[in-house]
C-alpha cells in the first residue's frame, strides 16, 4: 500500500468504528480495522519504509497508529452510565462491558504490537542508533 493511501483508509475505517451503535455493527467495524492494521504491518515488514518513505510519511503512519491506540472505540459507549431503574439501560451497559470493551482492548493490543514492529524494524538503524 502506498503511504498516501493510509490516511484516506484510516478515516474510513475509523468512522465505521466510531459510528457503530450495536454489537451487530461493532464486529464488522472491528474486522475492517484489523484488515487495515494488517495492511500497515505488511507494509512495515515487506517494504523498506525507512529507506523509501519520507520522514513526513513515516510520521503520518506513526500518528495513525497512535490515534488507533488511544482512541479506538466509542467513548459515548464506554462512558455510558445507566439509570439503575431502567432494565434496558442496565442491559446496554452489560453488553458494552462484556462485548464492546473487550473487542476494543484486543484491537488496542494488536495496534501496540504493530507500533513495536514499526519502531524496531529498519527504523532502529536509521533513528535510534
Amino acid at each position: 500500500m502506498k503511504p498516501q493511501e493510509f490516511g484516506k483508509q484510516f478515516v474510513l475505517v475509523s468512522r465505521q468504528l466510531a459510528w457503530a451503535e450495536s454489537p451487530s455493527k461493532w464486529e464488522p467495524a472491528v474486522k475492517s480495522m484489523y484488515r487495515f492494521l494488517d495492511k500497515i504491518e505488511k507494509s512495515i515488514v515487506s517494504q523498506k519504509i525507512d529507506k523509501t518513505w519520507s520522514d513526513l510519511e513515516l510520521a503520518r503512519l506513526f500518528a495513525i497508529l497512535l490515534t488507533i491506540l488511544a482512541e479506538t472505540g466509542q467513548y459515548r459507549h464506554e462512558s455510558f452510565v445507566p439509570n439503575p431503574e431502567k432494565d434496558e439501560e442496565l442491559k446496554k451497559r452489560k453488553v458494552i462491558d462484556n462485548e464492546m470493551i473487550p473487542m476494543m482492548a484486543q484491537l488496542r493490543r494488536r495496534t501496540a504490537e504493530i507500533i513495536i514492529t514499526f519502531l524496531f524494524s529498519g527504523l532502529k538503524k536509521s533513528y535510534i542508533g
